[in-house]
């Protein structure tokens, strides 16, 4: 029988069952002690796993929004230097008409 008991899960429980019926009261409480332990036990582990999952989404959303602020910033700074950039080329050019222009006239 243990040799089924191992190869199949409902008849390992139906084993466990069958021992658990068939010992005696002292036995018995002493058993439903450690189903009742081991399933506290377990629930406790998911509480603190779920916990600790939605600590660690919160953790990765303040670090997302984080390099979301910072790109930004980047990107405010680069249309910046760019817009200064243009404004230098278009002075630039400004400059090198007038030039031309009193060169031509001269």
């Amino acid at each position: 029988m243990e040799a089924l008991a191992k190869k199949d899960p409902l008849i390992s429980k139906a084993v466990l069952r069958l021992m658990e019926l068939s010992a005696d009261e002292e036995n018995r409480l002493l058993y439903e002690a450690r189903e009742k332990q081991r399933m506290d036990l377990e629930t406790l582990l998911d509480d603190a796993r779920k916990q600790g999952q939605k600590e660690l989404q919160g953790v990765i959303a303040e670090k997302d929004k984080s390099i979301a602020d910072r790109d930004k910033s980047i990107a405010d700074r680069d249309k910046s230097i760019a817009d200064r950039d243009k404004s230098i080329a278009d002075r630039d050019k400004e400059i090198a008409e007038a030039e031309c222009k009193k060169t031509h006239t001269d």
